[in-house]
């Protein structure tokens, strides 16, 4: 009994040892070959190609497509070119492996802004204040998605008369830089404030008169307005026509009293108030100094314009009795 038993536990042994020898041979998991790969660098590694490339991943194969360009690699080359590195490979149906190069585009707004602020820098300008008008379209351009500047400027010629400039660009593709040469104008520009219709003389300007357009500014002189706020509320000093632009010659402040028209007369102290009708002598507007006639008595009397079509005998410029005699008598 007891030699059967010694028999099972060798046997037992055996098969164990048998069973661990079988795991310690059999092959590691083989690579499975991918149908789509995108790579961000010149070269195309295993890692890129497969699944499961383990310790290989990192093994350069091919090199890669230019940057933003989809490249076609046939399943047959990456299988051979995988078994040549040591890596074990499971068999494929795919034909055609698409490898991608990621890419940073650079498109025409991002040309626009490295030459606005080179060609600002040249005039002294705000580069806010360009406008870059390309002589042609600027198609986009794909860079090196690695790339720490994708685009830079590499040189630069500007006429300050005229602001025509040329260009030349340097975009980064990976391996190498391509040249770009690009060529136009760059434009100062101002804000501007414009009227919308037609205004008389003395028509005060409201805010939907008026709108900001954005113009050439050796088109404009220096005194063009660019600021509603510094418009609205005042009134034409001339007649405007809409389309014109605004300057501080064309406007003043609102005329609340006009000359030969009848305006109220205001005098006010402790213990008096008096009021009475009048024609005024001259225009005024808000806060200004007019001469008043009393036409009942017909004296005159100075006062400050207070309100549309009020006089008041400010405290001061007149005796009391004196003011009282012209506003009353």
């Amino acid at each position: 009994m007891t030699r059967a038993f010694l028999l099972r536990l060798v046997g037992a042994a055996l098969i164990a040892a048998l069973a661990a020898t079988l795991i310690t041979l059999r092959p590691a998991a083989a690579a499975t070959l991918r149908p789509h790969a995108i790579v961000t660098t010149d070269l195309v590694t295993l890692g890129d190609l497969f699944d499961g490339a383990g310790e290989r991943a990192a093994t350069p194969v091919f090199r890669s497509p230019d940057a933003g360009v989809d490249g076609a690699l046939p399943a047959a080359d990456a299988l051979a070119a995988a078994r040549a590195a040591g890596l074990a490979v499971d068999p494929t149906a795919i034909d055609v492996v698409t490898v991608v190069r990621a890419g940073t585009e650079v498109d025409e707004a991002m040309l626009t802004t490295l030459v606005r602020d080179a060609v600002a820098g040249r005039l002294r300008v705000a580069p806010e204040s360009l406008d870059i008008d390309f002589d042609a379209l600027v198609g986009p351009i794909t860079a090196d998605a690695g790339a720490d500047r994708p685009v830079t400027l590499v040189a630069l010629s500007v006429q300050g008369g005229s602001g025509r400039f040329d260009a030349r660009l340097a975009v980064d593709v990976g391996a190498e830089t391509r040249t770009v040469e690009v060529g136009g104008r760059a434009v100062e520009m101002i804000d501007v404030v414009v009227l919308k219709r037609d205004l008389e003389r003395r028509q005060v300007v409201r805010a939907d008169d008026i709108a900001v357009e954005r113009v050439e500014r050796r088109r404009m002189g220096r005194s063009a307005l660019a600021e509603p706020d510094a418009v609205v509320g005042l009134a034409a000093r001339r007649a405007l026509r809409g389309g014109d632009t605004l300057s501080p010659v064309d406007l003043e402040p609102p005329r609340l009293v006009l000359r030969g028209e009848q305006v109220t007369l205001s005098y006010a102290r402790p213990g008096i108030t008096l009021s009475a009708r009048g024609r005024a002598l001259a225009d005024g507007a808000l806060g200004e100094t007019v001469t008043v006639l009393n036409e009942q008595s017909r004296r005159t009397v100075e006062g400050i314009v207070t309100a549309n079509g009020v006089v008041t005998v400010a405290r001061g410029t007149q005796h009391p009795a004196a003011a009282t005699a012209a506003l009353t008598q």
